[in-house]
């Protein structure tokens, strides 16, 4: 997550679509960048608007744009399939080593997905 406050905008990272780059190519202009853990650079939406952004609102007294970037949903998912199938994930609940890709998408949008399909946690 980026922050431009002078420009009144918030950047969410959102995880597999390369936010990381846009975060290297943008740091120098951003005023504050919430990186590492994980947890804290991915930041979901209701966490941003109940702690982060009513902070920024008193800092700034403005109410800032925030947006973020979405990949293509097939290739996100792709992206997903690929980072678990590593051979190091193999003995997680995540991995996908043993799970075709078509299997891996039509779990992915079920109501409650198995840990593997589970993406953009």
């Amino acid at each position: 997550m980026l922050i431009f406050s002078r420009y009144n905008l918030v950047l969410l990272a959102v995880p597999k679509t390369g936010s990381t780059a846009l975060e290297v190519a943008l740091e120098q202009e951003a005023d504050g960048r919430f990186g590492n853990p994980p947890e804290m650079k991915h930041l979901p939406l209701y966490r941003y608007n109940c702690f982060v952004r009513p902070l920024l609102q008193l800092g700034t007294g403005q109410d800032p744009e925030t947006f973020a970037l979405i990949r293509e949903p097939i290739s996100w998912l792709r992206s997903w399939y690929r980072y678990r199938a590593r051979n190091s994930k193999a003995r997680f609940p995540t991995s996908t080593c043993y799970i075709r890709f078509d299997q891996f998408v039509r779990e992915a949008m079920l109501d409650d997905p198995p840990p593997y399909a589970q993406v953009g946690c």
